[in-house]
């Protein structure tokens, strides 16, 4: 995304955008421990089209979202050294 060129006038502020990085984060992690799942080692989240679900105050149609769980495990097939080395391999998938 650093690509993008910058949103101009933006309402966000810096803390908010922080904010909502580590509320993500933190029931993210907060989940997966509840639920005894200790194999995740990434989550790629991505949604968009949110706008006019904030102005309905709920989830909308026009919202797509996706999840991807990513974990690490070793892989036979590629090896250093003559050991197999850890690869990331998709978990779970929710669309």
């Amino acid at each position: 995304m650093a690509d993008l060129p910058k949103y101009k006038d933006s309402k966000i502020t810096k803390e908010q955008i922080n904010n909502l990085h580590k509320l993500l984060v933190q029931t993210t992690i907060d989940f997966l421990k509840k639920e005894n799942i200790d194999e995740v080692w990434e989550v790629i989240f991505s949604a968009d089209g949110l706008n006019w679900s904030v102005e309905y105050g709920e989830w909308t149609p026009s919202t797509d979202s996706c999840m991807t769980l990513i974990g690490l495990q070793e892989d036979d097939n590629k090896t250093l050294g003559g050991k197999p080395i850890r690869v990331r391999k998709i978990i779970a998938e929710s669309m």
